[in-house]
């Protein structure tokens, strides 16, 4: 590495002062920022109830469509999501309450207790209000 010469240093240091207040000023990671969204979040989690706390944090905040007029494509009311559920069991029975919820199965593994599909936001929330696995 070859030294630098003194009309260098001097430059990296005005620069390197400059980026550094810089970034002082656009810091959106300081502690009273980070401490309040933690708060919001926790009240937010604190306000669910148990079966919307089974729902994914991406279904709950999706919103419902897009607003009109600003020249998007309008979203569905209720688009169809792909989901991960994890099963209580494998039995006949609990597959087929969860395609009473709306639940649509593309993959089904036994051994890790997990069901693919599809399903909308609202059979989400159908599928959190069906019982726990019995323990």
């Amino acid at each position: 590495m070859r030294p630098c010469s003194p009309a260098a240093a001097l430059v990296l240091a005005v620069c390197a002062g400059a980026v550094s207040a810089a970034a002082g000023e656009l810091d959106v990671l300081d502690g009273a920022a980070i401490a309040r969204h933690l708060r919001e979040v926790e009240a937010e989690k604190r306000a669910l109830t148990p079966a919307e706390r089974k729902i994914d944090h991406a279904i709950r905040r999706r919103p419902a469509a897009v607003p009109r007029g600003l020249g998007l494509h309008e979203a569905e009311p209720d688009p169809e999501l792909r989901v991960s559920v994890r099963l209580r069991s494998v039995a006949p029975q609990d597959l087929r309450d969860l395609a009473g919820c709306g639940f649509e199965l593309e993959r089904l593994d036994g051994a890790s207790m997990r069901a693919e599909g599809r399903a909308t936001p609202a059979a989400a929330y159908r599928m959190a209000e069906l019982p726990p696995s019995p323990r």
